[in-house]
């Protein structure tokens, strides 16, 4: 039997119970170091982005955590009449809206 802290497909994923997620999410998953779930992250980042194509214009989506290993999806536009889903695969999706760019990579972003 193989060991469930890997990395999935999304459709791997979809058939694991909420618990079995959320044992992922706590025990695999980490910030450091942050590769671990990278592949499975960027596939639900993927389809989540395919299911709500009216987010392609976002600045910027990804994953995210608050606080304490709370992970969570989010969202950064320019245009707040844009719908954003309050969850996804059993994420909260957080929506910022951007203020202004800085220098480079850095922006000032209202969440």
């Amino acid at each position: 039997m193989s060991s469930p802290y890997r990395d999935y497909t999304f459709e791997e994923w979809r058939t694991l119970s909420t618990d079995e997620q959320w044992r992922v999410c706590v025990h695999f998953w980490n910030l450091f170091p942050p590769a671990q779930g990278r592949t499975t992250r960027n596939a639900i980042i993927r389809a989540f982005l395919s299911l709500h194509p009216e987010l392609k214009c976002a600045d910027a989506v990804g994953f995210g955590w608050r606080g304490h290993l709370v992970e969570c999806i989010f969202v950064v536009l320019e245009d707040p009449a844009i719908p954003v889903p309050a969850m996804f695969c059993n994420f909260p999706v957080t929506r910022g809206l951007l203020h202004s760019k800085l220098v480079g990579e850095e922006w000032v972003v209202d969440w």
